[in-house]
């Protein structure tokens, strides 16, 4: 493990800090630049965009599961020890040695091209669902049609290696390959393939039911689902489209398409977003039960629905799902000012996070991440802060909702970056310093640990940052 303590920092004033636009403009809150914490760093390979956190053991001690291109470990969520690693079938050779050259060779060039070499050095991994960990904190990685579950070595013992336990592949009269998977409450895998179907998986991989979409391609077509699949607390698996987004029916055995049980299938003006998966807005102080979801038009754009009952309309309007469809407000550049790109081998469309009272929402085209709160009786979304923040990978809430953290690379230095998302100033926030390539997050999620440290993948391993000075 590489253990590094970047030098601390003056504390200096910047412009970079997101406007409040409530009301009449306002001055930029100040983004300040803060001491650097802890930054641990573990060189395991290319292509980890997702670690998990597995659930305690016997000893009450967890693991982080992280999958790359070419291996799957398993490190001490306490110490951040690599525990074990097993390579994947298949997984290219590799070694540290040769990573460590590039990174230094990268480090040392113009930082213009930097993202270019980063990308060619540590291509993205292949289009596919995420790994994420089923009800028996086993690793469950896809490999196109099927699903490979990784487990201990020695069953529940946290300290042993790493073995292939299970796979399940679907069957040949079932089209196309995965492109989204998530869990469900009950500890079924819900899944989406590239036919337009929706899977669920029983744990063990003891049972599969499929239900086939409104719409679906008549081929296989990898970009028709946008994002994987999203289920909710009463039974509802929310997938988005090319053009709809829909809401299946699950019942914990079986799922439907039928209206009668809950199901309905609505069409997304301008489309949705590739890669945008439908998320849930906090619902404010009426509990309004929304889904939402980011478009594809020429702006930025958010179009949330009623997941279940439609309330009542206004007088002399029919009832619609759609509650509204609204512009995504960003802070736009000087005029004549020239726009570079915002990201660096993150996220390149528009992108919605859930926040306890509403929605996070970036655009990765233009660059800005704005904080909106949910209005239950204007029905609509209300900017509370914009910001030019552009995070090169998933946003994370902490556990109180507060402040929001994500990682960023430009021209070759990466930044760990926080912002407020409620209290009397939102949008203030505070930039790190953690250093070179090494550190960009390649469009990775990130997660807290139950320290409160973020956690993710980065170009050629794992990193742990402690996000308060």
């Amino acid at each position: 493990m590489t253990r590094l303590f970047p030098g601390t920092l003056l504390v200096l004033p910047l412009l970079a800090g997101g406007a409040a636009l409530c009301g009449a403009a306002a001055p930029s809150p100040a983004t300040w630049v803060a001491p650097a914490g802890e930054t641990l760093y573990q060189d395991l390979g290319a292509g980890i965009t997702t670690v998990v956190l597995s659930d305690p053991y016997p000893d009450g001690g967890r693991v982080l599961w992280a999958c790359g291109t070419n291996v799957v470990a398993k490190l001490d969520a306490s110490t951040f020890d690599v525990i074990a690693t097993l390579r994947r079938p298949e997984g290219g050779s590799d070694d540290s040695g040769r990573r460590e050259g590039v990174i230094a060779a990268i480090d040392a060039g113009p930082p213009w091209d930097a993202a270019e070499k980063a990308a060619a050095a540590a291509p993205a991994p292949a289009a596919g669902p995420a790994p994420l960990l089923d009800a028996d904190n086993r690793l469950i990685v896809s490999e196109e049609r099927a699903l490979v579950a990784y487990g201990d070595a020695d069953p529940g013992a946290r300290l042993s290696g790493i073995r292939a336990v299970q796979r399940f592949e679907l069957a040949a009269s079932l089209p196309g390959r995965f492109t989204g998977l998530t869990r469900a409450a009950d500890g079924h895998l819900i899944g989406t393939t590239s036919a337009g179907l929706v899977v669920a998986v029983a744990p063990g991989f003891s049972r599969l039911t499929t239900v086939r979409l409104e719409h679906a391609p008549s081929g296989d077509d990898k970009d028709w689902f946008r994002g994987g699949p999203l289920v909710d607390d009463r039974g509802g698996v929310f997938v988005a489209t090319a053009h709809h987004l829909h809401r299946v029916a699950w019942d914990g055995a079986n799922l439907s398409t039928d209206t009668q049980a809950g199901a309905w299938s609505a069409k997304v003006d301008d489309g949705c977003a590739p890669g945008a998966p439908p998320v849930l807005p906090g619902g404010g102080p009426a509990g309004d039960r929304l889904v939402a979801v980011a478009t594809d038009g020429r702006h930025a754009a958010i179009a949330a629905y009623w997941r279940e009952a439609l309330p009542a309309a206004k007088p002399g309007a029919a009832p619609s799902r759609l509650a509204v469809q609204q512009e995504i407000p960003f802070i736009a550049p000087p005029r004549g000012t020239q726009v570079r790109a915002r990201s660096e081998g993150g996220v390149k469309t528009a992108r919605l996070f859930s926040s306890p009272d509403g929605l996070l929402a970036y655009d990765g085209a233009s660059g800005g991440l704005a904080g909106l709160l949910w209005d239950s009786a204007q029905r609509r979304f209300v900017p509370i802060f914009s910001s030019e923040a552009r995070p090169g990978g998933g946003v994370v809430l902490s556990a109180d909702g507060r402040s929001a953290y994500f990682l960023l690379t430009e021209e070759g230095r990466t930044e760990l970056r926080s912002i407020d998302t409620k209290g009397t100033r939102p949008g203030l926030g505070v930039r790190r310093a953690l250093g070179g390539i090494r550190f960009d997050p390649r469009g990775a999620t990130p997660i807290l640990d139950p320290a409160g440290r973020l956690v993710s993948g980065c170009l050629f391993g794992v990193m742990r940052v402690k996000v308060e000075p």
